[in-house]
């Protein structure tokens, strides 16, 4: 999987939040809600491979990378960030997204695709 770029939302305004995306994270993810991805190729049918869980306050998580680090200042509008070198995550590993303040609600969109391992 590679992931290309995140849309960030905090609510309300005056608020400033750190976003941080690890890799490499060790551990079985407890809570959540599980998210079905949407294949953005309309004409294909087929889902993404993979636990997608969102939620407030998943647990069970450990370790891993801090690989990169969003500053954002809240204007209740939607910031894109395209990561300057596309994120890979081999098969049976974990990414975690996570907000250092746990009081500001925030809504993201993650868009990600799969290569054909043949592709590089």
């Amino acid at each position: 999987m590679v992931l290309e770029e995140i849309d960030l939302r905090l609510a309300g305004t005056g608020e400033a939040e750190i976003i941080k995306i690890i890799g490499k994270v060790d551990g079985i993810p407890i809570g959540g809600t599980n998210i079905t991805p949407v294949n953005l190729n309309l004409g294909s049918g087929k889902t993404a491979d993979g636990i997608f869980l969102g939620g407030n306050e998943i647990t069970g998580l450990s370790g891993g990378s801090q690989l990169h680090r969003i500053y954002i200042g809240s204007s209740n509008t939607t910031t894109t960030f395209n990561f300057g070198q596309d994120i890979i995550v081999p098969k049976n590993n974990t990414i975690s997204i996570w907000a250092v303040n746990l009081d500001i609600e925030i809504a993201f969109t993650l868009l990600f695709n799969y290569h054909n391992v043949d592709a590089g």
